[in-house]
C-alpha cells in the first residue's frame, strides 16, 4: 500500500489473512483501520500478476473503491486472456481457481461501464501522476511499469492461446506459466526519493525479457534509484540480478521481502542464503517467519491412497506482519523510519 500524500492511497497487489475465512483482503482491513475512505481515498489498484497469492481479495476492493483505475499487466488487459478467464470459470468442466474466479470477477467490475478504463502495464509507462500542486508536499508523484516488455506481452498471449479450451476436449488447468517474466515491476517517484516494487519479477537469459528487460527499461528513462525496495520473488535466486541492484537501487537501500512456505521445508522462501545474499547489501525486513507446518489428518483409506501416490498435504499455520516505511517529502524531507507489525522482524 503506497500513501503518495494528500490522502491519496494505491494499493499494489492483495492476499487474506490465512487463518481467516473472510474474502476482505488486509489491504481493506488496514485502510479502514486508518478511517481511509475507500469510495473516495484509492487512486489505483495494481494487480503485478494474476497468481493466487497476489489477486485473492482484490475484486471485492475494486468494488468498495469507486474511484481507483485498476492497473494490470497489458497482457491481462486483452480481449484474448478475457475470453480465457471465463470460458475456464464457467462450465461443468471449470478449472474455477482462486485466480481464475478473482480476476473474472474484477472484469465484470470494470465491465459494468461505470469505472475508469483499464490501465495496461508495460515497459516504461506511466500509470499515475501527481502533480506536485495538488500535493501538500509540493512534489509531483509518477507511477511507472518497467514490464512487462513487449516481447513477453507477446510471448505471454502466445501461450494463452495454446492453453485455450476446444471443443470435445477437457480443460486443462488455468495457464501459470513457469517463470513471472510478465510480471509488473513498478517504480514511485518523488523529486527527492523512489521506491522500487519487483513483484515476483525472475531472470531470464534473453536481455529482453525478465530483469534485464527492467533495467534496461528503467535506465533509458533515468529512473532515480531506489532507497525503498520490495524485493523481488522473495528473495529466491532466480528473481535476484546484480545489476538490478547495482543500477535501480541505492547502496544501502532498506529492503522487504515476503516469505512464501508453500514448499518443502528446505525450499521455503527466502532460504538462508537468500538473505545472507540480502543482507550484504543494506538492512532487511522480513513480514513474517516461515510458517508452521503439520502433516493434516485424513480418513485412513484416503491417507493411504495418498501415501501410494506419494501425496503429502500439509496444513500451513502463518502469522500476519507488516513492514511500514515513513518519511517526509519535499524541503523538510527527512530520512525513512521503519516500524515492524505482528510477526514482522528485520533479518539479523
Amino acid at each position: 500500500m503506497l500513501h503518495v500524500g494528500g490522502g491519496r492511497w494505491v494499493v499494489v497487489d492483495s492476499c487474506v489473512e490465512s487463518s481467516a475465512s473472510s474474502s476482505v483482503s488486509v489491504a481493506e482491513l488496514y485502510l479502514r483501520a486508518l478511517d481511509v475512505e475507500l469510495e473516495s481515498d484509492v487512486d489505483m489498484i495494481v494487480a503485478t500478476h494474476w497468481h493466487d497469492d497476489h489477486i485473492l481479495g482484490i475484486a471485492r476492493l475494486l468494488d468498495q473503491s469507486k474511484r481507483a483505475q485498476f492497473a494490470c499487466s497489458a497482457a491481462l488487459s486483452q480481449a484474448e486472456f478475457a475470453e480465457y478467464v471465463e470460458q475456464m470459470g464457467t462450465g461443468s468442466l471449470a478449472t474455477d481457481g482462486a485466480k481464475v474466479r478473482e480476476f473474472a470477477k474484477v472484469l465484470r467490475i470494470l465491465g459494468s461501464g461505470e469505472r475508469l478504463p483499464l490501465k495496461a502495464a508495460l515497459e516504461s509507462r506511466d500509470l499515475r501522476s501527481w502533480p506536485g500542486s495538488q500535493m501538500p508536499h509540493g512534489e509531483r508523484c509518477l507511477l511507472r511499469s518497467f514490464s512487462p516488455s513487449d516481447l513477453e506481452y507477446q510471448r505471454f498471449l502466445q501461450q494463452v492461446a495454446a492453453m485455450r479450451p476446444t471443443p470435445l476436449r477437457p480443460k486443462r488447468s488455468a495457464v501459470r506459466p513457469d517463470h513471472n517474466l510478465a510480471a509488473v515491476v513498478l517504480h514511485l517517484q518523488f523529486n527527492t526519493c523512489s521506491v522500487l516494487l519487483g513483484a515476483d519479477m525472475e531472470i531470464h537469459q534473453n536481455p529482453r525479457r525478465g530483469w534485464a528487460a527492467v533495467v534496461a527499461a528503467a535506465t533509458a528513462g533515468e529512473a532515480l534509484a531506489a532507497s525503498v525496495n520490495k524485493v523481488a520473488h522473495h528473495g529466491s535466486i532466480n528473481g535476484f540480478l546484480e545489476e538490478a541492484w547495482v543500477k535501480l537501487l541505492e547502496a544501502e537501500p532498506l529492503s522487504v521481502v515476503t516469505a512464501f512456505d508453500r514448499l518443502p521445508d528446505s525450499r521455503k522462501l527466502p532460504t538462508r542464503a537468500d538473505v545472507s545474499r540480502m543482507r550484504a547489501r543494506g538492512r532487511l525486513f522480513q513480514t513474517s517467519p516461515h510458517a508452521a507446518s503439520r502433516i493434516m489428518t485424513r480418513d485412513p483409506a484416503v491417507a493411504r491412497s495418498l501415501r501410494e501416490s506419494r501425496i503429502e498435504l500439509r496444513e500451513l499455520r502463518g502469522e500476519l506482519g507488516m513492514v511500514r516505511f515513513r518519511r517526509r517529502i519535499g524541503p523538510s524531507a527527512n530520512q525513512w523510519s521503519v516500524e515492524v507489525q505482528g510477526a514482522a522482524f528485520e533479518c539479523q
